[in-house]
């Protein structure tokens, strides 16, 4: 076998692992009937699931996985034959499976091909009890189109999208077809994806010959947590202690990111902001020293002047310096996008809904592993939760996320208060500005009316305030721009300017979960509105994480 390990370098350690999802495609037909009348067809399905059980067992120490930091989740259509038995696969090894279907479940039981019925009535039973299984955590629905072949190659079209690596079980000498698993096969080649291919013939014994082919296995990336946490002797879930082979909770999992996520947030903030002012009101100082420096003539306050000036723009210039180099901008807004997809978990907790919107929003790519094990993790935990306790979740979600009046939990008071706050600061920023600006326009204009002796002033005061504006005309712009530099650094426009877009959708928002009368519709408005809430941060983060201190 085909021995391969990632060459990702940013892999932490973790008991909390990050999902493999593992798609599979496989023939409907193991055998040509016809051909070979007398194999026996239930063992050689067993035998073909016996293979695919001992490919799966060994799988991680191929990809050199061995430490156990991930699990494996399988994704594939339920049909009759290979994928079956790749769902028995699953089933024996523990391994979760998500089933996506080219129709809803019924019509893709009923459905009928060129060659008759899909599924007899005994293969449907089977197919019922498999998808009945702990293992399987989800079945969703992946195609619209009317036109039977495009809805099968739809479905290898999504299982190829959110895969990481492919087993393609074929049948000996069976030409491909449209949506079949040649497809799925050619569709990750082109993508350079790595895949297994199991070859199924029959010998002289009328038992499964299996031939395998390795496909680009060192091709594999091993998934592994967002930048954020690559900086550092960071280990995120080191307080967390699991059996092994023992999958966490979602609820848990997302517990553990949240008070990570906001701990170094808030640390990373706090020393951005003390940064900026560093930066901006030590520029500020050292031009006023600068312009003292200037006019005064004095052997020993000039170079007390010239030498905090070269203090404080030496302090300045480092700790501009120390932000780029540790990327701690970056990290700030990573760590804060991690709180929020954790708050946001939180906040659905056992509503058996798909987060959809975690893959729909432009969130940064080396968020997609966790985003993926968050979204395996709820899906296992709310495989089996019922419609009865829908309403108490509604009115849970309301008062816990929505209507808290605690900010730091609350979206609307906590919105009520970045929109204030960001308010307040823009109008001193702004007066700021426009004070400083203009009194450097009026001490611009006394001085050079100074100059020119239109001042009915006497000559000894005429150069001691000539001296005086003409200070205040150089340091006065630079005061003023440092206003601005401020409010920009804090992202204080963008802030007032969202949060009042967030609070007038909640006040739409609410009455609609408040007034919902169905699990359904909860669930629709439910994830619109977190779809809603975490794209404001995932905004946040594509400006913020480069936006310096100008």
């Amino acid at each position: 076998m085909t021995q391969s390990k990632s060459t990702h370098s940013k892999i932490l350690p973790s008991p909390l692992p990050l999902v493999i999802q593992i798609g599979f495609a496989g023939a409907r037909t193991l055998y040509d009937p016809n051909e070979f009348p007398r194999v026996n067809a239930q063992e050689f399905e067993r035998a073909v699931a016996d293979a695919l059980t001992e490919l799966l067992e060994k799988l991680p120490e191929e990809l050199g996985l061995s430490d156990g930091h991930e699990f494996f989740c399988g994704i594939s259509q339920i049909a009759i034959g290979a994928d079956q038995a790749f769902a028995v696969a699953c089933q024996r090894l523990g391994i979760l499976h998500r089933i996506f279907l080219p129709q809803p479940l019924d019509v893709y039981l009923n459905a009928t091909g060129s060659n008759g019925p899909d599924f007899s009535p005994e293969q449907t039973v089977k197919t019922q009890s498999l998808l009945e299984t702990p293992t399987v955590i989800q079945t969703r629905v992946v195609s619209d189109t009317p036109n039977r072949r495009d809805r099968f190659t739809d479905t290898n079209l999504e299982i190829v999208r959110v895969s990481d690596i492919f087993i393609c079980v074929i049948r000996a000498g069976q030409a491909g077809k449209q949506g079949g698993t040649h497809e799925l096969d050619e569709m990750a080649e082109r993508r350079g994806r790595p895949t297994i291919v199991l070859e199924v013939g029959v010998d002289a014994q009328n038992k499964p010959v299996i031939k395998r082919n390795n496909k680009r296995l060192n091709s594999f990336v091993r998934p592994c947590l967002p930048e954020a946490f690559t900086h550092g002797n960071i280990d995120p879930f080191s307080a967390v202690q699991l059996p092994p082979g023992e999958l966490p909770t979602g609820k848990a999992f997302a517990e553990k990111l949240k008070n990570l996520g906001s701990d170094h947030a808030n640390r990373l903030r706090f020393g951005f902001r003390n940064a900026a002012l560093i930066i901006v009101v030590g520029h500020v100082l050292a031009t006023i020293l600068a312009v003292g420096a200037l006019k005064s003539h004095h052997a020993i306050v000039t170079p007390v002047l010239l030498g905090l000036e070269l203090l404080l723009l030496t302090a300045g210039l480092g700790v501009h310096y120390a932000i780029h180099h540790t990327e701690s901008i970056r990290r700030w807004a990573g760590f804060r996008l991690i709180a929020e997809v954790a708050r946001s978990i939180r906040a659905i907790g056992s509503a058996p809904v798909y987060l959809e919107y975690f893959f729909s929003l432009p969130f940064p790519p080396d968020f997609r592993p966790l985003l993926r094990t968050i979204s395996v993790l709820h899906l296992k935990d709310n495989r089996q939760t019922g419609n009865a306790d829908w309403k108490s979740n509604r009115d849970t979600y309301l008062q816990s996320r929505l209507t808290d009046p605690d900010f730091r939990r609350g979206q609307i008071a906590y919105q009520l208060k970045t929109n204030s706050e960001s308010k307040s600061k823009i109008t001193l920023a702004r007066t700021v500005f426009y004070a400083a600006s203009i009194s450097a326009l009026t001490s611009t204009l006394v001085k050079l009316l100074l100059i020119c002796h239109c001042l009915p002033v006497s000559s000894e005061w005429e150069s001691t305030l000539a001296t005086a504006f003409g200070t205040l005309a150089i340091v006065l712009p630079v005061i003023a721009v440092a206003s601005l530099s401020l409010a920009a650094a804090f992202d204080l426009e963008a802030k007032e300017h969202t949060s009042e877009e967030q609070l007038q959708f909640l006040e739409k928002q609410i009455p609609l979960l408040q007034q919902a009368q169905t699990q359904r519709e909860f669930s629709r408005l439910l994830i619109e509105t977190e779809s809603r809430l975490l794209g404001e941060t995932v905004n946040w983060y594509a400006r913020r994480r480069f936006l310096g201190i100008a």
